[in-house]
This record gives structure tokens, sequence and C-alpha cells, in this order.
């Protein structure tokens, strides 16, 4: 068994916001799936040049073991545009 913390970082100062053991084994898939989102949101932020709908062509055909667990193309494409406006 393993401690598990959610944190929230400003600047130097982090703060502990819930602290639980975590029981399980992590699920490997959900990581990839994590990773695979933060990836798309870094592009579109790092890229406003390009469409949601380009990212998501280029970058969805690289993770085709994991792309029927993640969210459907809509729901992928509003999570860029709003991470854009941020």
């Amino acid at each position: 068994m393993q401690n598990t913390a959610i944190t929230q970082g400003v600047g130097e100062q982090i703060t502990i916001l819930k602290e639980s053991i975590h029981s399980h084994a992590p699920n490997q898939e959900t990581v990839n799936i994590e990773l695979v989102a933060q990836r798309l949101k870094r592009i579109a932020t790092e890229h406003p040049e390009i469409p949601p709908a380009q990212i998501l062509r280029t970058e969805l055909t690289r993770v085709e073991a994991i792309l029927r667990q993640l969210p459907d193309r809509e729901n992928l494409k509003k999570s860029l545009c709003r991470v854009r406006r941020r």
C-alpha cells in the first residue's frame, strides 16, 4: 500500500488538499489516456495556429491501442478549445 496526496502549487508554496491510502495497482490504460490528454492540451497551447481537428487527426493515429478508451472526438476538441481560452 502507498500513500497518495492531491496537491496544489502556487509559486513556491505547495498545499496538500487531500491525503489517502492508495491500495490498488496502477491501471496502465488510465495512465496512458491521461498522458495522451496532457499531450493534446500541451500541443493546443503551444500551437494555437493548428486547428483542434488537425491536432486530433495527427496525434490520435499514434495511440490506436488506447483510442477506444478516449473520450469521443467532439469532447476532445472542446477540451482543446477550453485549454486555449485559458
